[in-house]
């Protein structure tokens, strides 16, 4: 932090009323670089090798180099597979919070309301198990046929719809809620929008991911010729949305006052 203290006056007037990151929280921006490469690896990685895509996409790769570049995707996808059985785990257990909801609901129609929230729980972890298969067979570990992939695809695509479906409404209840003008102090101003931008880019990522399911769901169900620049797109929006949320997360940036 020593060379941080060097811009002096012209780091302390770029402060006042700045909503931008400035050099003296470098240290807090490199910290949360290395929890996404640590905590995030599946992000990173999944990151990585849309990067590749784009390579490949518009021929930016030699011929001679190009084995050498993409058989890095290979190892980026290993790196997915490492986290992707924790994400199914974990999927799995929120079901087992959703239905223990319905059953501590005091009424009909909370019961009710709690029974249609296990629905996507259901579906995202379904999503998670597909992935694990879509990840095993990239890696060559899991054997599967062309036409058993396929029928995982079809399912995937519907679950991602659902799931993310749902999340991207759960998220606009939030947002209608963040009611950021009943703050009574800078401090909870600050807390709430904060919530408040947090809510945004989660919408915006399960808005990404159903774009991306929908996409997969014309292709894989019913034979729509869709080109792969478009999923290219749709995900890297979702990869892109995922990291903006983790910065956001660990930086907690908020609106100057």
């Amino acid at each position: 932090m020593a060379a941080v203290s060097e811009f002096g006056p012209t780091l302390r007037a770029l402060q006042a009323g700045s909503d931008v990151v400035l050099p003296s929280q470098f240290s807090r921006v490199v910290d949360a670089t290395g929890n996404l490469f640590k905590n995030k690896t599946d992000a990173a990685a999944k990151a990585a090798y849309l990067t590749i895509d784009w390579v490949e996409e518009f021929g930016w790769a030699s011929r001679d180099g190009a084995s050498e570049l993409f058989i890095g995707r290979d190892i980026l996808n290993l790196a997915k597979l490492a986290h992707a059985p924790g994400k199914f785990i974990g999927a799995i257990g929120k079901i087992g919070d959703r239905i223990s909801s319905v059953w501590e609901a005091d009424s009909f129609m909370q019961r009710f309301g709690q029974s249609l929230c296990v629905v996507p729980a259901i579906a995202t972890s379904i999503g998670y198990g597909v992935d694990v298969v879509d990840l095993g067979k990239k890696t060559t570990i899991l054997p599967i046929s062309s036409d058993t992939f396929l029928s995982f695809k079809q399912v995937s695509s519907i679950a991602l719809i659902v799931g993310m479906g749902w999340s991207a409404i759960e998220k606009l209840g939030d947002i209608a809620g963040c009611d950021i003008d009943s703050a009574k102090n800078p401090a909870e101003f600050n807390e709430k929008f904060n919530k408040f931008t947090q809510t945004l880019i989660e919408l915006a990522k399960s808005v990404a991911y159903v774009v991306l399911g929908v996409l997969s769901m014309l292709s894989y169900i019913f034979g729509v010729p869709i080109c792969q620049l478009a999923f290219l797109i749709a995900g890297t929006a979702t990869s892109v949305f995922t990291i903006i949320e983790h910065f956001h997360n660990e930086l907690k940036l908020t609106k100057p006052q």
